[in-house]
């Protein structure tokens, strides 16, 4: 990230994603990195994620409707807000199960763009002996009464990693636009600015790709796991009228990126040095022989034709909306019983 003006803004930063070229669908995600700036002074957002392919990352239209639900049902989960503004302001979920037949990639079959993150970086905040830390986490909707998971489903995982790095349930538990089912492990100062790298990974089951299994999301830093979720941990709740959320059943594509934003750490603009690098040794990709998928275009999850059908709002990110983009949200029966 470089100090520089561009586009009447002030800082010029990167990303790298392979939407559309390289997705996979469960597995372990695994990456060597040293996390840019100190761990010390705020302000910089370093992110390896993965979003579902319906959804691709800085392309806000495509988002709209898509990010980050990963549900299956037809109920008050697909509505707009869950039929309360108390609860979300998402607009509803675009491709849900009871669309009529038409604009949907699969009509039947929920649909979205799910988020998994193998790691979000920040630096100290006072709970690590004032080192950095990373979060790991899951970001769902339709959403839980009060963003409440069910805590006795979350695996946290407490040794030590380094000299600093306990993990911790995080505070945050998302907004208006996402729930977040998240952890933090603080990280030692030597893994920050070059100095040295670390490992972080992200092992995940989609839910029903083995009947016989729980769905679950597995993170882990220095090969020690931090924190799992599974199934149940985002199964029906009756307070909000949800049903079960899934471990991503997308085809997942990968995004590297180095941001900045005070709604993630403010930023600290007297005490940032800039340029400020993310440095990335390896990405690599773990799966199963018997449950070897990469492509973005799997037959049971298809996208291809989709995104084709909707091109605008794949390559302009100055669309913000699925309306801007020229289109609208499919009619569906929950909304319109009999008219489908």
């Amino acid at each position: 990230m470089s100090k520089k003006n561009n586009h009447g803004l002030n800082y010029t930063s990167g990303m790298l994603q392979s939407w559309n070229k390289f997705c996979f669908t469960g597995g372990i995600m695994e990456v060597n990195v040293s996390l840019p700036g100190t761990g010390t002074v705020s302000g910089l957002w370093p992110g390896v994620w993965t979003l579902g392919n319906l959804a691709r990352a800085g392309h806000g239209a495509t988002t709209d409707g898509i990010w980050p639900y990963s549900y299956d049902s037809c109920d008050i989960g697909v509505t707009a807000n869950q039929s309360s503004t108390q609860a979300s302001f998402l607009p509803g979920q675009r491709l849900n199960k009871c669309v009529c037949s038409g604009d949907h990639p699969n009509p039947g079959i929920g649909r979205g763009g799910p988020e998994l993150d193998v790691l979000e970086g920040a630096a100290s905040d006072g709970r690590f002996r004032n080192q950095g830390s990373v979060s790991q986490s899951a970001q769902i909707a339709p959403f839980d009464a009060n963003l409440d998971v069910k805590a006795s489903a979350l695996t946290l995982q407490t040794g030590t990693i380094g000299k600093v790095g306990k993990t911790i349930i995080n505070s945050y538990q998302g907004g208006v636009y996402q729930e977040a089912v998240s952890a933090v492990t603080g990280v030692d100062a030597t893994f920050f600015g070059g100095l040295g790298f670390q490992t972080f990974a992200m092992e995940y089951l989609p839910t029903g790709q083995v009947p016989s299994q729980d769905g679950y999301v597995q993170w882990s830093v220095a090969g020690q796991n931090t924190f799992k979720i599974n199934d149940s941990a985002i199964g029906p709740n009756p307070a909000s009228q949800v049903s079960q959320r899934l471990i991503s059943r997308e085809p997942m594509s990968i995004v590297l990126n180095l941001g900045m934003s005070d709604s993630f750490s403010v930023a600290d603009f007297a005490n940032l040095v800039f340029p400020v690098v993310f440095h990335i040794d390896f990405v690599r990709i773990y799966q199963h022989p018997d449950r070897h998928s990469i492509t973005c275009d799997p037959p049971d999850m298809p996208t291809s034709q989709y995104i084709q059908d909707h091109y605008n709002a794949y390559v302009n990110p100055n669309l913000t909306t699925w309306a801007q983009a020229g289109y609208s949200f499919p009619d569906y029966s929950l909304r319109n019983a009999g008219q489908c």
